[in-house]
C-alpha cells in the first residue's frame, strides 16, 4: 500500500460523537472522481484503509491487497455485493 486517495480525507471524531463514531470523512468530489476513475480495478472497485499517523492524525490510504481465489470463495456475501459486512454490525 503507498497511494494516498486524493479528494478523501479522514478525521477523528468529535469528543462529543457517539462510541460507533469510527472516523469522519470528507470528500472534494471532482479529485476523488478522478482519482477513483484512475485506480478502480478491473471490476470496478477501490480498497481503501484509513490509518492514524504517527502524530494522530488520520489518513487515507490505497489498499492494493488481492484476495487469492480461495479466499474469494471462502466469503460468498462479498460476492453478492454486501461488501461483507455482517447485519449484526450496523448499529441501526
Amino acid at each position: 500500500m503507498s497511494d494516498f486517495v486524493d479528494g478523501l480525507r479522514a478525521y477523528k471524531p468529535s469528543e462529543k460523537a457517539p462510541d460507533f463514531v469510527v472516523a469522519n470523512l470528507l470528500a472534494n468530489a471532482k479529485e476523488l472522481s478522478e482519482w477513483l476513475s484512475e485506480n478502480a480495478d478491473a471490476e470496478g472497485f477501490v480498497r481503501f484503509t484509513i490509518k492514524e499517523s504517527k502524530g494522530g492524525k488520520y489518513y487515507c490510504q490505497k489498499d492494493d491487497y488481492k484476495p487469492s481465489a480461495k479466499q474469494e470463495s471462502a466469503h460468498p456475501s462479498d460476492a453478492a455485493g454486501s461488501g461483507g459486512i455482517d447485519p449484526s454490525d450496523i448499529p441501526f
